[in-house]
């Protein structure tokens, strides 16, 4: 199943063959697993991978032209530049972007993978992860200084288009246009090639022999990842059909 992992309140109820899946399962596997007791120190390390070690701060890393539209763009988020000065590029971009879409109505609690947790926490049904956070912020982490920069200028340059461009997306999600998708989220990184293969194709591959292991189980197991996973030339999907595996959309 393709996540949105933000979504508002209007997108409920879901799909009826969203839910029919996660009714049929035994079992749910998520992109990291959201019930792991190490969970939350797990996100604490993940953040701390974002901070600069003692002394260096974000300011002394960015160009000249990143940090002007930084300074430009704060203001409107009340968040002051010494507030985050001991964040990476990445960091801050993922912070901006998460005030951004909470003011507009998305939230993370929202999002498809947490719904369906919670459902499988509260029926009892076992729950699990394709891999460790730590997996999930190798891309950014590797990220040189000229590379984080370009990140987050972008993510500040493309700031005022998010809204509408997220309204797109979750409507191709809705009705399932896949080849939509496939543009709106990954077709416009793919000019990244080292950061795009980093953190789509080659996680995907990675998750492919858990994924593998539980076709022909006699359970039933759901597998719930971003929408972006499952989607383009290298995508679960097609990295299913290159096996001979039948793949069907519904």
């Amino acid at each position: 199943m393709g996540s949105i992992h933000v979504l508002p309140k209007s997108a409920y109820p879901l799909k009826p063959a969203l839910r029919r899946a996660f009714q049929n399962s035994n079992r749910v596997l998520f992109e990291i697993d959201l019930a792991d007791q190490n969970h939350a120190q797990s996100m604490a390390d993940s953040v701390r991978d974002g901070l600069y070690p003692k002394g260096e701060k974000l300011s002394q890393h960015l160009s000249r032209e990143t940090l002007t539209m930084l300074k430009t763009l704060l203001p409107y988020f009340q968040i002051s530049l010494e507030k985050i000065e001991p964040m990476r590029p990445w960091l801050v971009s993922d912070l901006l972007m998460g005030y951004y879409l909470a003011s507009n109505g998305y939230h993370s609690e929202l999002g498809v993978d947490y719904h369906f947790y919670e459902l499988a926490r509260k029926e009892g049904k076992p729950t699990g992860g394709l891999e460790k956070i730590k997996a999930q912020t190798a891309p950014f982490r590797d990220l040189n200084d000229d590379e984080a920069d370009k990140y987050l200028r972008e993510t500040l340059t493309s700031l005022p288009f998010t809204g509408a461009w997220f309204r797109q997306m979750i409507q191709s999600w809705e009705t399932g246009d896949i080849n939509s998708l496939d543009v709106l989220i990954n077709r416009s990184g793919r000019k990244e090639k080292g950061f795009y293969k980093s953190l789509f194709d080659d996680r995907n591959s990675a998750w492919m022999p858990t994924i593998r292991a539980t076709i022909g189980q006699k359970e039933n197991v759901l597998i719930i990842v971003g929408s972006g996973h499952l989607v383009g030339e290298n995508g679960i999907v097609q990295l299913l059909r290159r096996e001979g595996f039948h793949v069907e959309q519904l």
